[in-house]
């Protein structure tokens, strides 16, 4: 007889039985476990994810790539991530540059130079991370690897393979005299999966107990009931004829033992103990939770009397989204067996479909989301149909739902999310995390240690102190960069010192620094620091052995023609313009009128909000606060009336105090759209863009002291296909690139499209990945003849 206890979904949380609520309301020590285990998840995580254009570059192209970050537990774009840490690394670990990534709404982008100097042929790897993850003992950060191909053909030497053969019982324990699950993998020494067939479990007189076999991963299972006192080994012949023979692990004569099994929606759970442990477990009570990322479901059972037996059933959609780590505990609170398990059934994944017009030069590809999303951004590598230029080593789905909870690197994870056989992937699925699943804490330790919170890093801060300031009146310092769109007037303590916070600021730009007297600008001597500094050099990558399983062996290939890549220099740089304060959203279409700023106006106006007054706006100033608001009385809304503003096309509020000290002379336009037609609602009281002009300000080195920044946001460059000599040889179509569309937004009704060149190739192959404002995650390999 089967006794099982059901978990029933209910109003978000779980209810097993009247036994569930005594528990938590009896047992002070399992409500201190929840707590700490709450306060544990208080900080939220972040999952990263890098999404290349491809993963192996031919010598003189470079790279780009698109960077996300995730919260697990709100299941949404990690808001509060702004610098995005990307460390370099050659095929050793050494580390080579850095650089930091601007982030906004979880979504970067980035460019990678690499200059033949640098980065000759070989395999190299991308870190990125953030300060704040500092925080947690776990590693959360993300490792991608690409590799820059030689111009000869690879060497093909014959080498010597050899295997890892590991068996796992779930749980963590084998016990005898009961039935177990053992999960084995087979792995060569580069780290693949090798597949077996007929594997075989003999005793100590060789009868064969049991056969099994693999999956394409290498990875199966096999269950036995060992007797007590008695020893079993496991033999396999690999594909290549190699005969491997290795002992299982003795069993104990005492304990419990765990074995899950899934069928359809369900999972069922099976606690064994046997007769030798039998006595010692009347009316022991045991505990079982369930977690994911902060969120916890726990209840208590006992053995009935005279069975050796436990057998609980869940329901797919009762679980997380997700990995789903399961724990038994004794009646102290001791965790006893751990296993990790997957629901597929709330992922919050949006699938895209495509279609593709061919207008001779050019192809036309659209794309929507379904369910139909919006606020979402995309980010789309399109390679030749033949491509084998893309081999990441996850994509966007698996980043945030299996690689924190997998121990080890993951062969092909993005098979785990494709299209095909659900059961079958399930299975598979099932059968990694049996083999790999880990958790990432120690019931008994983690939880006690407490935690050095480090603040997300929201730009960079200027740190500084005025040197022999010299009259009292010097109180105000003006702090700018024309390349990173600032200009700000900062108070000077008594000491003379200052601090700006949540700046952003280009790397290698100029900053300048102005101090005040009265309408005059003076040239200070002044002390500067800028944070976060980068500690990176020296670094080395920890735990490179997981990440080197691919490539180990290149393919054989024709020899790189000469001249065969053509016209490699970089675009202009994309300049993305941002305010101090980091609130920015993408850049969007003025369509106002366009108001030069001539030496004649500037002489006129000294400040730019003088001349912004004879323009039909109401311009208020009060102790260095300024706020722009418009004239025309049908524009006033429930929110005030002040005007939207723009600079440099990057949106920035209707906080005006940014140009309190702005000189006209400093703008080159001003691009005015009094209805703001076409803003929605950011332009109900119209919209006012300003332009600064670029190269040196006014302020010149007799008046400012300047500095080079050296620690600021990396700048993009804008894609281009670099020209082959040829489109249909072997190489461009295996290692060629046709575009890169790095931040494709869709509309209201889930579509977006994107044209590409037309290079005649029999078909073509999109790398999509994604997030929306709400959380849906996008990651599909589109496949298009």
């Amino acid at each position: 007889m089967n006794y099982f206890y059901k978990l029933r979904a209910i109003a978000g949380l779980v209810l097993f039985s009247l036994t569930f609520n005594l528990a938590v309301a009896q047992n002070p020590e399992l409500r201190k476990l929840e707590s700490n285990y709450f306060n544990f998840f208080d900080l939220d995580r972040e999952s990263l994810f890098l999404h290349l254009n491809k993963t192996t570059v031919l010598p003189e192209e470079n790279l780009w790539f698109a960077a996300y970050a995730y919260n697990p537990q709100k299941e949404l774009p990690s808001a509060q991530t702004v610098n995005l840490k990307l460390d370099i690394f050659d095929s050793s670990g050494r580390f080579l540059n850095s650089q930091t990534v601007y982030m906004a709404n979880g979504k970067g982008l980035g460019f990678l130079e690499l200059d033949p100097e640098n980065f000759k042929p070989g395999k190299y790897f991308l870190r990125a991370s953030t300060n704040y993850m500092k925080n947690f003992d776990e590693d959360l950060s993300y490792v991608q690897s690409f590799r820059i191909m030689d111009r000869i053909t690879s060497n093909n030497a014959t080498v010597t393979v050899s295997y890892d053969l590991q068996m796992l019982p779930e749980g963590g324990h084998l016990l005898a005299e009961a039935i177990n699950t053992v999960g084995v993998k087979l792995i060569d020494d580069s780290g693949r999966g090798i597949n077996f067939k007929n594997a075989k479990i003999l005793d100590e007189q060789n009868n064969v107990i049991t056969t099994f076999k693999s999956n394409q991963f290498g990875m199966g299972k096999f269950f036995l009931s060992p007797l007590e006192g008695k020893s079993y080994r496991l033999e396999l012949t690999t594909p290549a004829g190699n005969k491997l023979s290795q002992d299982i692990p003795q069993a104990e004569n005492k304990g419990i033992a765990l074995s899950s099994v899934q069928r359809e929606n369900k999972y069922l759970v099976y606690v064994r103990t046997n007769d030798h442990t039998r006595a010692d477990l009347n009316g022991e009570t045991f505990y079982m939770t369930i977690n994911n990322d902060g969120k916890l479901k726990d209840f208590e059972f006992q053995f009935p009397e005279g069975k050796n037996e436990v057998n609980i059933s869940m329901e797919m959609d009762s679980l997380y989204a997700g990995v789903n780590t399961l724990t038994i505990f004794d009646s102290a609170l001791n965790p006893l067996l751990e296993r990790q398990i997957f629901s597929d059934t709330n992922l919050k994944r949006s699938r895209i479909t495509s279609r593709m017009q061919n207008r001779g030069d050019s192809l036309i590809f659209s794309l929507q989301s379904e369910p139909k999303l919006q606020q979402a951004s995309l980010s789309v590598s399109v390679l030749p149909g033949k491509t084998e230029a893309y081999d990441s080593k996850h994509n966007l789905l698996s980043a945030v739902y299996l690689k924190p909870y997998v121990k080890g690197a993951i062969e092909n994870s993005t098979y785990y999310f494709s299209d095909g056989d659900r059961r079958e992937k399930r299975h598979d699925l099932d059968l990694l995390l049996l083999t790999q699943g880990w958790s990432r804490y120690d019931w008994s330790s983690t939880f006690q240690s407490p935690q050095n919170i480090v603040k997300h890093d929201a730009g960079f801060e200027i740190k500084g102190q005025i040197v022999n300031r010299k009259k009292t009146n010097e109180n105000k310092l003006l702090i700018s960069s024309n390349e990173s769109g600032l200009f700000e007037v900062v108070e000077l303590k008594q000491d003379g010192r200052f601090e700006l916070q949540n700046t952003y600021l280009y790397d290698d730009s100029e900053l300048s620094f102005g101090l005040m007297q009265g309408t005059k600008v003076v040239k200070p001597s002044v002390n500067v620091t800028i944070l976060p500094q980068d500690n990176s050099s020296g670094s080395r990558l920890a735990n490179i052995s997981e990440y080197k399983n691919s490539y180990n062996s290149l393919e054989s290939l024709n020899t790189l023609p000469k001249n065969f890549m053509k016209n490699m220099e970089t675009l202009d740089t994309v300049v993305v313009e941002a305010d101090r304060r980091m609130d920015i959203a993408d850049s969007q279409w003025i369509a106002g009128d366009i108001n030069e700023i001539s030496e004649n106006t500037a002489d006129r106006f000294h400040y730019l909000t003088d001349w912004l007054a004879t323009k039909n706006f109401r311009v208020y100033r009060n102790y260095g606060q300024v706020s722009i608001r418009s004239n025309m009385l049908s524009t006033i809304t429930a929110g005030g009336t002040d005007v939207y503003l723009y600079l440099n096309g990057t949106p920035i509020g209707t906080d005006a105090n940014f140009i309190s000290t702005l000189l006209t002379q400093d703008v080159e336009s001003v691009e005015i759209n009094r209805n703001g037609m076409g803003m929605g609602m950011n332009g109900v009281n119209g919209i006012i863009n300003i332009n600064m002009k670029q190269g040196p300000r006014s302020s010149s080195s007799e008046t400012t002291q300047t500095i080079v920044v050296n620690n600021g946001f990396t700048k993009n460059k804008e894609f281009y296909a670099p020209k082959y000599a040829s489109y249909q040889h072997e190489i461009y179509q295996k290692y060629g690139v046709m575009d890169w569309k790095p931040a494709l937004s869709i509309d209201e009704n889930g579509n977006t499209s994107f044209k590409v060149l037309n290079t005649a190739q029999q078909s073509v192959k999109l790398y999509v990945e994604g997030l929306s404002a709400d959380g849906h995650i996008i990651s599909e390999e589109i496949l298009i003849e």
